[in-house]
């Protein structure tokens, strides 16, 4: 039999509601609950009170238990009074579940907090502790004010008095102190100021900070146009501030992949405006790095990590540089059982099915713990009963509290979503509303048929859709946060560890990596004559320059392959991580320290082979050995060339483009370097050859071999000769051919982070 009455919860004696079955009551410490506790040793998500026919109290995994009369309990049937204590048997705030009349009830608005006792969060009183004084805001439980949220450093920020006004510092913390919008050092708040310290939003109202729960995604009039003027977009509103799946749907060339990039703050709304919280999203979306989880339509994952691996280096990007490597795992190992992939965990992602695969990248943005999820086409490409797990997922996520946004082509399952926002032809919203009203409406009795209709652009009524909200009154521009030494180093090193562990996975790449120089050495052999690289002076001999000129082009070409991919094979996977927050001098130095490593080895091992079976200069220039110095001129010239590579790579449009221009730039070193034929002299291309490494790598081998001493006067070149200056000067030339080339590579990736 059903138990109609209704849970009337006190907390210490205060009632702070009352809810009736076919309501759900989450108690915790995540301001978007029911009753917020703000104890330490509350969980985000603590308990929750559901209807069942009876009423049930039920533990949602806290770190430390929920108990009754000393007992910890993991679901109990409530049939009388009951006190409970979240987090501590013994000492913890009282909250007591009473079974009463339902007439008397209150509606839950699950986005609004409750009313509360002033020891609880409530909207209309600061935290405690938070309007005076000074109050520590952190992870660790030792802080004034506790946020159990990876996002969160462990010592993230501090308010303060100074002179009778209120301010807040922050702490060195890894994700920033958000205040208006822009990353703060110190600031000082006025009552209306927005604060965001992990994904946790707050007001200051009174000198105290106020969590916010509500507020989500409100695009209002959005147009966006291309440079013809021509809207793909156009006078589209609605708002997703609800925990719910709301679908947008609609034929090829509605708008909706442009409409997603509105919705993402990726590109900026001609006209109208797309806000998140109250703040565009255009202009602050590295505030909302953490709240916002966004899953694009191809697998950001790299195919040769496995799936905790792929978690695990994006927990590493995104959580406070101070989180444990212990709470790192276990927040990964959470993800990954929520999302039904712990038996696959040590999979390789390329060996995952299509399903699976949406599941990593579902995953990966879970891992902060966002309040709204938004999907482009997640059932793309899957068979029907994977496209039914996608879906239900969504609907699960949306009943836990989360606002989802799904781009779909899928219209077999919209009786999982809430809302359907059908664009057609030109960019307009032809409808919004309950996916059983869409036939109604058009006046259809199948897709086939709506879709036709959709096929033909129709003008957007304006206002038609209005959303009735305050305008954004954050849409500025958010200056870049400040670059701290320490955070860039870290995301490099991790980027660094993830780049060399995708190198040692892939078998087969290590082979032709490590087999490459060896086969070049190989056929540097076929150079005629025993002396190698020590010629005797006594008569012309050219094959010492034909060795220098395989080792010098060998060195370029391995840099140059190297690297000409690297950057544009992996766009898609760096801008989704740039929108996480990871900085491009971080993600380029990482590469540039990888492909470096590797380039050097390459050489060693090209230069070690050929002089295994051919004579090293005689005399060196350096006290160094003289091997040792074609080492390092081969070397160089290979990091000079790899740099070339990244330079070409930051601003080719996909990978496919990359084979015409290596080949070019090959042959043009092979032209320029010298080794061929005579440069000197040669007005034009003498001072081209100045832009090759191949010409300054190839010289500074050649004077080390004293290389105009084998030659007749009319080919000799100044710069072969064996002199410490002119060895020199041709590092030199590398290094600052080196710089320039690198320093272009870092504005081309920052050219597409900031146009992405």
């Amino acid at each position: 039999m059903t138990d109609p009455r209704a849970v009337r919860i006190t907390v210490d004696g205060a009632v702070v509601l009352e809810v009736t079955p076919g309501q759900e009551v989450v108690i915790g410490r995540d301001p978007a609950g029911h009753v917020v506790v703000p104890d330490h040793l509350v969980s985000r998500r603590h308990a929750r009170v559901v209807h069942e026919g009876v009423w049930v109290l039920e533990d949602l995994g806290s770190a430390n238990g929920t108990w009754i009369h000393g007992q910890e309990i993991q679901r109990v049937s409530l049939v009388d009074a009951h006190d409970v204590l979240l987090g501590d048997p013994a000492d913890a705030p009282l909250i007591r579940l009473d079974l009463v009349d339902p007439l008397a009830s209150h509606t839950l608005d699950r986005r609004t907090l409750v009313p509360a006792d002033e020891s609880f969060r409530a909207p209309s009183s600061a935290l405690p502790g938070t309007t005076s004084g000074t109050v520590t805001i952190g992870r660790h439980v030792s802080n004034d004010l506790s946020l159990e949220d990876p996002m969160v450093s462990t010592r993230h920020a501090r308010v303060e008095t100074r002179h009778g006004e209120r301010w807040i510092i922050d702490l060195g913390s890894t994700n920033q102190t958000i205040v208006n919008g822009s990353a703060v050092a110190q600031q000082r708040i006025v009552d209306g100021d927005k604060v965001l310290i992990g994904n946790t939003h707050f007001r200051v109202q009174r000198g105290g900070l106020v969590p916010e729960s509500a507020g989500g995604l409100v695009v209002r009039d959005a147009v966006l146009a291309i440079r013809s003027g021509r809207r793909i977009v156009d006078q589209v509103s609605f708002a997703v501030e609800e925990p719910s799946v709301v679908a947008v749907i609609g034929p090829s060339g509605a708008g909706k992949s442009s409409l997603l990039r509105l919705l993402t703050g990726q590109v900026r709304p001609t006209s109208g405006s797309v806000d998140f919280r109250e703040a565009s999203m255009a202009s602050q979306r590295q505030a909302f790095r953490g709240d916002i989880g966004v899953v694009p339509q191809h697998t950001i994952a790299h195919g040769k990590l496995t799936a905790r691996q792929a978690l695990d280096y994006t927990a590493r990007l995104r959580f406070a540089d101070d989180v444990t490597v212990t709470g790192r795992h276990a927040r990964v190992d959470e993800v990954l059982d929520q999302l039904g992939l712990t038996q696959h965990a040590e999979t390789p992602v390329d060996r995952l099915s299509g399903g699976q695969q949406r599941r990593v990248a579902i995953a990966m943005e879970l891992l902060t713990e966002p309040t709204m999820l938004i999907l482009d086409e997640p059932t793309s490409g899957l068979d029907p009963s994977l496209v039914l797990q996608i879906m239900q997922l969504l609907r699960q996520f949306a009943d836990d509290g989360k606002q989802v946004l799904v781009v779909t082509h899928d219209l077999d399952h919209l009786d999982l979503v809430d809302e359907v926002i059908v664009l057609r032809a030109g960019g307009t919203v032809a409808f919004r509303g309950p996916p059983s009203e869409v036939f109604g409406h058009f006046g259809r009795a199948s897709w086939a048929e709506v879709f036709t209709d959709l096929a033909v652009p129709t003008p957007a009524t304006p206002g038609r859709d209005r959303i009735d909200r305050p305008a954004s009154t954050a849409s500025f521009d958010v200056p870049a946060p400040p670059l701290d030494a320490g955070q860039i180093t870290r995301r490099a090193l991790t980027v660094a560890s993830r780049h060399v562990r995708l190198i040692l996975a892939d078998k087969p790449l290590v082979a032709l990596t490590l087999g490459m120089p060896v086969l070049l050495a190989v056929l540097a052999l076929a150079v005629p004559g025993s002396h190698g690289l020590a010629p005797l002076g006594t008569e012309p001999d050219p094959n010492p320059g034909r060795l220098l000129a395989i080792l010098t082009i060998g060195a370029a070409f391995l840099g140059l392959a190297g690297s000409i991919r690297e950057l544009v094979g992996e766009r898609a996977i760096f801008l989704h991580e740039r929108d996480a927050g990871l900085p491009p001098l971080s993600y380029l130095i990482a590469k540039t320290a990888v492909l470096a490593a590797v380039v050097v080895v390459q050489s060693i091992l090209l230069v070690a082979v050929v002089l295994l079976f051919k004579k090293d200069p005689s005399d060196s220039i350096f006290f160094m050995p003289a091997a040792a110095e074609i080492l390092v001129a081969v070397s160089a010239t290979s990091v000079c060339c790899m740099l070339l590579g990244l330079a070409v790579s930051a601003r080719l449009g996909n990978p496919e483009q990359s084979t015409p221009p290596l080949v070019l730039l090959v042959m043009a070193q092979l032209v320029l370097c010298g080794g061929l034929f005579p440069i000197a002299g040669r007005l034009g291309l003498e001072q081209l050859a100045w832009l090759a490494p191949g010409r300054w790598g190839y010289a500074a081998a050649a004077a080390t071999t004293d290389l105009n001493r084998a030659l007749p006067p009319e080919q000799h070149d100044a710069l072969w000769n064996h002199e410490v200056g002119i060895w020199i000067a041709c590092l030199v030339m590398l290094v600052i051919l080196s710089t320039v080339l690198w320093l272009i590579s870092f504005t081309g990736v920052r050219r597409r982070a900031a146009f992405s």
